[in-house]
């Protein structure tokens, strides 16, 4: 069991592998302030505690260090954004979700697309939406979820900026100005802003996970998909490659430095350590 020693100031917990402390950790309504030494972490000899650890870590550190940023975008979001992503429900419940990603393996596969089954919902993140365009794929949702700048590069001089966007809370605010189409506001948990307005709203909360990849991932089990299938989610750098051709940020990356992992086919492949927390 563990030990408590409790006084009007402080708490002691005994917990040597961490175990519960990461089972709290992952509570949705977990609101503590985790402070740690980092030469501790390291030490952590379970892979997948230390694994839990990190990605708590990035999490509030991206939040951190981008938090007036994301104040600014959630103020502007929750007035330009004409629905709840909750009102989706009734078009996810029960159908196939294709999640495409702008992994290099979206390349071999994005034309299967087009012969995708009725009755099913292609939700694209923002870095493939273009290029799905102009292969004659129109995406049912594009999800966008960076609270950068850049995210506008993404939709700037596309022949229709008319088209179904959800939006994190915090992503960047002219993303929401630029798309004439509906916007549908997505709050996360992790964010307090967005979580205190959900909840006065009555609206439902999503996971962000760091990866729009993960949040759209979220989204579809919450909205209730009968199936997901993940296109371009490679989260490795497959044949060298980090990005899908036309897509932003591809380029050539040899393996080193990076993790080798096995592959969905058995084979091995390279990854970050980010993209294999994720």
């Amino acid at each position: 069991d563990l030990f408590h020693l409790s006084t009007n100031r402080l708490k002691i917990y005994y917990d040597p592998n961490f175990i519960k402390f990461v089972k709290e950790s992952q509570r949705e309504d977990y609101d503590k302030v985790v402070i740690i030494h980092q030469p501790s972490l390291k030490n952590i000899k379970d892979n997948d505690i230390k694994e839990r650890f990190e990605r708590l870590f990035l999490v509030d550190s991206s939040i951190r260090n981008q938090n007036d940023l994301m104040i600014s975008n959630f103020i502007s979001n929750i007035e330009n954004c004409n629905h709840y992503v909750d009102e989706l429900e009734n078009e996810f419940k029960n159908k196939s979700v294709f999640i495409i990603a702008a992994g290099p393996s979206l390349d071999k596969n994005i034309e299967s697309l087009k012969n995708r089954p009725q009755n099913s919902v292609i939700l694209a993140v923002g870095t493939v939406h273009r290029k799905l365009v102009n292969r004659g794929i129109i995406p049912d949702y594009t999800i966008f979820a960076d609270a950068n700048t850049i995210m506008v590069e993404q939709i700037k001089n596309l022949f229709n900026t008319s088209f179904p966007m959800i939006l994190l809370s915090t992503a960047y605010r002219e993303l929401a100005t630029i798309n004439q189409g509906d916007k549908y506001l997505m709050c996360q948990s992790d964010f307090e802003e967005a979580k205190s307005y959900a909840n006065q709203k009555g609206f439902r909360l999503y996971r962000s996970g760091g990866s729009v990849t993960t949040t759209a991932l979220d989204l579809s089990i919450r909205l209730k998909a009968k199936r997901i299938i993940l296109v371009g989610a490679d989260m490795a750098n497959t044949n060298n490659q980090t990005h899908a051709t036309d897509t932003a940020g591809r380029m050539f990356m040899d393996s080193n430095g990076l993790y080798p992992v096995r592959s969905i086919d058995g084979g091995i492949v390279y990854t970050t350590r980010i993209l294999n927390m994720y």
